[in-house]
């Protein structure tokens, strides 16, 4: 390759330029694009620029635009810093003409042609919509998740809803669950790909066989267990399969033969027992088998046999036979799946009229390569003169064409910038063995070699380590050119000493070591090394410098957590999703809570979240306090009536005051973590509720939806930062991409190269490299080597990202565990040696596993030793270190900590919002809550002693009437509802049929209700309602002419008990309150000022009079005489009902002045109407069920003139 040189390559053909970390990759894009303007002449909107994501976009434009600036500033004054601008200026003949171009360029900046992709091809298919075939229509679908489970759960459906049980029981074994084929169909959306095999359906020809000879097993063994068990225990049989004769350690008084024997025979117990066998068979069956104790039979000693060891082999042969035949089986499935899922999405998003993003590609391919194509490219090439492609190292084979074939006149430049050594995004479509054949195709190569973002000596060990091997990439098209200084000053963060560290970690002579011991011991390691950085007064090392490089979510927040512990502030960068945190498992436990508060179970698990913060002990039924568990039902019936009335926000804004949530989360470990989670997901609840118009149902399904491991995260839902000022970093190394920090610490760097799995895809080497998904092969074995070679050579490419990422100093963790022998380091460090052939056919990874296995501990040391002599002093190896970690807080001077200032006024506990039900139950009422159908903590309001008769049930109904309709709280929001959405005057009975069906359905009853409801609605809408004067019935008022669950407040002076019992006495002589005033002695609730708050169930005018009425579900009695006008009056007492009415009265008298021109109480107000539903018959008329009142307008007065301030 030849080196770029930025002023004198020529600007035409194609040109692929590899710029290495750190070489100023968007530097040289930068003045591209000037010399273009320029030299060739060109406008912005002329010189095309792609990029792969909205944030480089968005770079790209800022570091273009200040080029521009910086050739204006140079033009204008002389003067730059810039010196290859300088340079370029210096060069052109027509400066005033050069300036006026620039001076357009920038005039006309938000016209450059800057875009991804799917930006660009979304342009080229609006642009050219004739000539692409395109839908002017079409909508862009940029999440097809829902689209690919629906096709995903279709295809399950219709193969396994009728499919044998075997196959079933089978599937589910191998493949988990249905989401199986949602990943299959993720898998195969690569462009291009080929898929293999194509097999015919095969024949299950052992299942009826298998089956006769199961239950032949099954028939056999109950009057045979004992004499099996005898010849189990024969010495006669190995001890080595069938254990030996010593006393077993574990199990005193018994020996090894009889706890094996024993342990057999009870699984061949559950193995009978089943209703569909267990396949393939469970390993300890071949124990039973003729062929397997015919073996087992020591020397010198007759043979044992019994019929039922027989008949297990033979079950044992078909099982085998069946087992291979089920795997050809689902091969075939995975085959089909795909075939399905290919014409399913083209015939969905037809019918929808949507396209995906990856449409969007494939659509300008094929409209290149028809028969018009070349006309197509023509006009393309017409608007875009030259085309710059940033991360081409990203690309794929579709984009690759696409480029080439617009850009394939020498007239036409394309550049194509990237870097193959970081190409590490394969998991989201990335194919390198694109740019491979771009490379191979391109007119002219180079490369930059100065190193801007590194010191010499960093610069200097990473060009030893990558040196360390001729391949270091594993494939000849990517060779390691070694990197040179460039110009960048060193930064205060500098050390003394080698810049590069090498940690390695031994485990003891003869001792092995897992993966979780060598994790803990080097995420201990870095910790103490950060903090020792940073509490050093001589290193001038801030936490901000600092960066810790990981794989995994996982792995970041252990080391998150470890700095936490160390008082290091820490934030994980960017890495993980807020959709897979237990924050997220918590809020859906909660809202699962809140959509079923009648549920026990449901309730109990979201109150025992950590955001709840329910101890076991307040949970155990044993122990729990009645009053306590009422208030959380309430409270959570509460919440479900807030968000179907107002939606999910205000709801859980609600919640979160209520709770005391935030202060919760902040009092726990990682408080600010956990509360930025919540209120991460709170956001996104609140959008999907409102993009996708989602109910309180729908919202739920689609939060588990995006909750499922399968489900492709979402940048959106990516998780958000934490205060990162003057904070260590830690972050994926892929999303580290692009970015520098002074220090970085690598200490997962050592994910090693295996291959799991029935299907994965590779490149076929055979097929030009052609990616190929293999499902199940003959040949899956040789493809899996394939897949594996390339696999270490992404942890390779991996590796190198990570290392560059640091400016000054890198750590390096290499352990030497079973687990690492097939990753980047031992590859680069022991692997196959710097003069070893490497032929990518080869099975790499068993060389490399076997080459390291052989690396004893002395040779271990030299292979690291050596390195750190080729290295001139910039590498430096050393054991991993053990060192406790001091707290920093006490090491670091001169540093300044948050002191919690101490509160010393006094707050005046008695100002609060009340209600009604905070005055009856001595509670904090529900802000912002209707207060329909409380259940007090005097009385429930169905009048029933337990909770458990308060919340009811949802069943079938026995006797069909309104008396035995279910009782309790979820009866009466469900009656509150209907009638809140009921339009009285509308007597259609299909109206009320479906509008009860609708509601039934949402609250979990019984539809077979209809009946009884509809007829109670009929007997509320004719019954007659007498008040004074007035009589007439719901039916005549228009549902123009009243408001439901209408929100009052008001001010609320000092209120006590007393007051409240002093006005009612002084009236006492009405009929309605005689002897309440002595029942206001129950009353428990401490003196209060603020705000009186509550709701209207309805206020509606008929004929210039205003009403009040409240709808009561409580159940009385089982027949109508209980709900007679005698009987309401005490239950109107004795529930407290009496205080509040009058306090709505109250409410509607202060609107009605407010609102109403000349208003007068005794003429403009009605009065108001307690409905009790189960009690009215339209037959019996108002006698039954309805208890009525207009309160004496003095009674209202002195209830205004002691509870609001200034009320005269």
């Amino acid at each position: 390759m030849k080196p770029f040189d930025l002023l004198k390559a020529p600007l035409a053909g194609t040109n692929l330029i590899e710029a290495s970390a750190g070489t100023g990759k968007t530097y040289t894009i930068a003045g591209l694009f000037l010399r273009l303007l320029l030299e060739k002449n060109l406008t912005v909107d002329q010189i095309l620029v792609v990029t792969f994501t909205k944030a480089a976009t968005e770079e790209l434009k800022g570091r273009i635009r200040n080029k521009l600036l910086e050739a204006r500033r140079v033009f204008t004054s002389g003067s730059s810093g810039d010196t290859a601008v300088s340079e370029l200026i210096s060069g052109i003949d027509h400066a005033e003409t050069a300036l006026e171009r620039i001076q357009d360029a920038l005039r006309d900046f938000d016209s450059t042609a800057i875009y991804t992709i799917h930006g660009f091809c979304h342009r080229v298919l609006t642009d050219h919509a004739f000539e692409t075939g395109d839908r002017f229509d079409t909508e862009l679908m940029t999440e097809p998740t829902s689209m690919l489970i629906s096709v995903s759960d279709d295809f399950w459906r219709r193969r396994f809803y009728k499919a044998a049980p075997e196959l079933i029981q089978y599937a589910l074994k191998k493949i988990k669950k249905p989401a199986f084929f949602y990943t299959l169909l993720q898998k195969a959306r690569h462009p291009g790909i080929w898929v293999i095999p194509d097999p015919d359906e095969p024949e299950i020809s052992h299942l009826e066989a298998f089956r006769d000879h199961l239950v032949q097993v099954r028939w056999m063994w109950p009057d045979a267990r004992i004499e099996i068990q005898e010849i189990l225990k024969d010495p006669c049989l190995s001890s080595v399969v069938y254990g030996g004769f010593k006393e077993d350690k574990k199990a005193p008084g018994a020996t090894v033969r009889e706890i094996r024997v024993s342990a057999l025979v009870k699984q061949m117990d559950r193995f009978v027992d089943e209703d569909s066998p267990d396949l393939p068979l469970w390993k300890g069956f071949e124990k039973f088998t003729a062929d397997k104790v015919e073996s087992c039979v020591k020397k010198g000693h007759e043979s044992v046999s019994h019929p039922f060891f027989l008949k297990c082999r033979d079950l044992k042969k078909y099982a085998s036979g069946l087992t291979a035949e089920m795997d050809a089986y689902l091969v075939y499935l995975k085959s089909e799946c795909l075939k399905f899922g290919q014409k399913e999405l083209l015939e969905r998003k037809k019918r929808r009229n949507v396209q995906f993003f990856d449409d969007l590609l494939l659509m300008v391919q094929q409209a290149l390569m028809e028969k018009q194509g070349n006309a197509l490219a023509a006009r393309i090439r017409h608007r875009y003169h030259a085309a710059l492609v940033d991360e081409f190292q990203d690309t794929d084979l579709v984009q690759y064409e696409i480029f080439t074939r617009i850009f394939s006149k020498k007239d036409r430049p394309l550049f194509m910038i990237g870097d193959p050594k970081q190409a590490i995004y394969s998991f989201r479509g990335a194919d390198v063995f694109s740019y491979m054949k771009a490379s191979a195709h391109a007119e002219n190569r180079y490369t930059l070699f100065h190193n801007y973002r590194s010191t010499p000596d960093m610069i200097t060990a990473v060009n030893t380590i990558f040196s360390n091997m001729t391949r270091p990439f594993i494939f000849e098209e990517i060779p390691y050119e070694k990197g040179k200084p460039g110009n960048k000053p060193t930064s205060d963060a500098s050390t003394k000493g080698a810049p590069f560290h090498i940690w390695f970690l031994s485990p003891k002579e003869g001792r092995s070591m897992t993966v979780q011991d060598a994790t803990h011991s080097i995420v201990h390691a870095v910790t103490g090394e950060i903090t020792q950085l940073i509490a050093n007064p001589a290193g001038k090392v801030n936490p901000g410098d600092i960066a810790v490089l990981v794989r995994t979510n996982k792995q970041a927040v252990l080391a998150k957590e470890s700095l936490s512990s160390a008082r290091i502030p820490a934030v994980i960068y960017s890495a993980g999703n807020v959709m897979d945190s237990s924050e997220s498992h918590e809020i859906a436990q909660i809202l699962l809570g809140i959509l079923n508060p009648v549920k026990e179970g449901t309730l109990k698990a979201a109150l025992s979240t950590d955001t709840m913060g329910a101890t076991v002990a307040s949970l155990d039924p044993g122990q729990m306090e009645d009053s306590w568990w009422e208030n959380r039902i309430e409270a959570f019936m509460g919440y479900h009536r807030l968000w179907h009335d107002s939606g999910f926000m205000p709801m859980f804004r609600h919640f979160m005051n209520v709770e005391g949530v935030r202060a919760r989360l902040l009092s726990l470990p990682n408080g600010e973590r956990r509360l930025t989670n919540v209120l991460h997901l709170s956001e996104i609840l609140h959008t999907a509720s409102m993009e996708k118009k989602l109910g309180m149902t729908g919202l739920l399904k689609w939060f588990f939806v995006q909750k499922d491991p399968v489900t492709p995260r979402q940048e959106v839902h990516q998780l958000r930062l934490e205060s990162d000022e003057d904070a260590v970093k830690v972050i994926t190394i892929h999303k580290s991409k692009g970015l520098e920090f002074p220090i970085v610490f690598c200490p997962f760097g050592w994910g090693q190269s295996q291959v799991p799995g029935d299907d994965f895809t590779f490149h076929d080497m055979d097929a030009d490299r052609r990616i190929t998904l293999d499902l199940g092969s003959k040949e899956m074995e040789d493809h899996r080597v394939m897949a594996q070679n390339e696999l270490l050579a992404e942890n390779l490419r991996l590796l190198y990202v990570a290392v560059t990422r640091a400016i000054e100093r890198c750590y390096l963790v290499w352990p030497r565990i079973r687990y690492t022998k097939t990753s980047a380091p031992a590859y680069l460090f022991h692997g196959l040696g710097p003069e070893s052939f490497i032929d990518t056919s080869e099975n790499l990874i068993v060389k490399l596993r076997d080459a390291v296995s052989g690396v004893d501990s002395k040779t271990f040391i030299n292979d690291m030793q050596r390195l750190e002599r080729n290295s001139e002093g910039s590498i430096a190896v050393s054991p991993l270190p053990d060192n406790e970690i001091p707290a920093v807080a006490q090491s670091i001077q001169g540093r300044k900590y948050l002191k919690v200032r101490t509160f010393s006024r006094s707050i005046d506990r008695r100002w609060r919002v009340s209600s009604y039900s905070s005055l009856v139950s001595g509670r904090t009422p529900d802000h912002e809550l209707p207060d329909r159908d409380e259940l007090p903590g005097l009385q429930d309001h169905d009048g029933v002693k337990s909770v458990e008769d308060a919340l009811g049930d949802t069943g079938t109904p026995g006797e069909r009437s309104i008396f035995s309709f279910p009782k309790g709280a979820a009866s009466g929001i469900f009656f509150h509802d209907i009638l809140e959405h009921l339009d009285f005057t509308n007597e259609s009975l299909k109206y009320r049929q479906d509008l009860v069906l609708s509601k039934l359905s949402g609250y979990g009853f019984d539809p077979s209700w209809v009946d009884v409801i509809v007829r109670m609605l009929e007997n509320l809408s004719a019954v007659t309602l007498s008040l004074d004067a007035a009589a007439f019935s719901l039916s005549s008022v228009d549902n123009a002419q009243r408001i439901n669950e209408m929100a009052f407040y008001f001010p609320l002076q000092n209120l006590s008990r007393a007051i409240l019992k002093q006005i009612f006495d002084d009236f006492s002589d009405q009929d309605v309150l005689k002897g309440f005033p002595e029942k206001m002695e129950q009353l428990t609730f401490s003196p209060v000022k603020g705000l009186m708050k509550g709701y209207l169930d309805v206020l509606f005018q008929h004929e210039g009079r205003y009403f009040v009425v409240d709808w009561k579900s409580n159940f009385l009695g089982a027949a109508l005489e209980n709900y007679q006008k005698s009987l309401l009056n005490a239950e109107m007492q004795k529930s407290f009902y009496v205080l509040q009415y009058h306090l709505y009265v109250l409410a509607t008298h202060l609107h009605l002045k407010m609102k109403l021109p000349g208003y007068v109480y005794e003429r403009d107000f009605g009065g108001a109407f307690y409905i009790f539903l189960r009690g009215v018959d339209a037959t019996s008329g108002p006698g039954y069920g309805i208890f009525e009142d207009r309160p004496d307008i003095r009674l209202v007065d002195a209830l205004g003139k002691a509870l609001i301030p200034n009320y005269d």
